[in-house]
């Protein structure tokens, strides 16, 4: 009875890490060509050099500059092209 709860646990971790794979790599990249505006968001992202991630578990003033970092990146990049 034991090696069946241990095996159950191990393909029930098993089981999200391929869920976690395919959002990420198959869901995600679909949802972006119909969610309006993405596209737009990736590539200021990518031309201004921006990593989104140094925003994450950062405190409410840091986001509140990075969004207005952001906001005038767009204003700014879409201006020139």
């Amino acid at each position: 009875m034991k090696k069946w709860h241990r095996f159950k646990r191990w393909a029930s971790l098993l089981f999200g890490i391929v869920i976690i794979w395919v959002l990420a790599s198959v869901i995600a990249p679909i949802t972006n060509a119909y969610i309006p505006g993405i596209d737009r968001l990736i590539s200021v992202t990518e031309i201004n050099n921006i990593d989104p991630g140094e925003f994450w578990y950062m405190d409410v003033d840091v986001n509140d500059k990075a969004s207005a970092f952001i906001s005038d990146c767009m204003d700014s990049t879409l201006s020139d092209q």
